[in-house]
């Protein structure tokens, strides 16, 4: 019996921190979860799922946001044009807002990649694909050529034969309202 493929090399993780929250009317980045704010949460949780490499991309209000990777093995670059979505923080580093995903949904999101052939590992909640998703570095000039507010979702939408879909229900909680921010007030 044949062994499937597997993948080995360095993993990087993205954090896109980017945007301004309009929906929710402050930074997002900065709302308290367990202690921390959740782009620390996030960082933390980016840190220590086993990437080699951490990178935050942030853009509105970064001179409040920064200082919370203080301490962490996080690199920071500033999108200069965040107002043009996801593809231009996409683009700029190579989430903040799901604070329910775990490192070791993200250690079984990696060893799945490294298990499949296919180019794409992407999360399943509820009947859609949403972030995290891990992608093989021959579709970097791929995710480099997105722009607008869909981030990579056009992407993994467009390649289905060479996505791997990884159930992930945590995902589905986004922080992007008021009444998000009450939900996770109560978890």
């Amino acid at each position: 019996m044949v062994s499937p493929p597997t993948r080995s090399g360095p993993v990087a993780a993205l954090l896109l921190a980017a945007g301004e929250s309009a929906r929710l009317g402050q930074p997002k980045q900065l709302l308290p979860f367990r202690g921390r704010t959740l782009l620390r949460h996030a960082a933390e949780t980016a840190v220590a799922s086993g990437c080699e490499s951490v990178y935050a991309v942030l853009g509105a209000g970064h001179e409040r946001t920064r200082p919370q990777l203080d301490g962490l093995a996080v690199q920071s670059v500033v999108n200069a044009d965040w107002r043009q979505g996801l593809g231009a923080s996409i683009r700029c580093g190579l989430l903040a807002d799901q604070p329910l995903v775990t490192p070791d949904h993200l250690r079984q999101m990696l060893a799945a990649f490294r298990r499949t052939p296919l180019a794409i590992v992407a999360a399943r909640c509820r009947d859609h694909t949403s972030p995290p998703a891990v992608f093989d570095a021959a579709l970097f000039p791929r995710l480099l050529a997105l722009d607008g507010d869909q981030g990579a979702r056009r992407l993994i939408a467009a390649m289905p034969n060479d996505t791997m879909l990884f159930d992930l229900p945590e995902a589905a909680f986004d922080l992007d309202t008021d009444a998000d921010r009450m939900t996770l007030a109560d978890r």
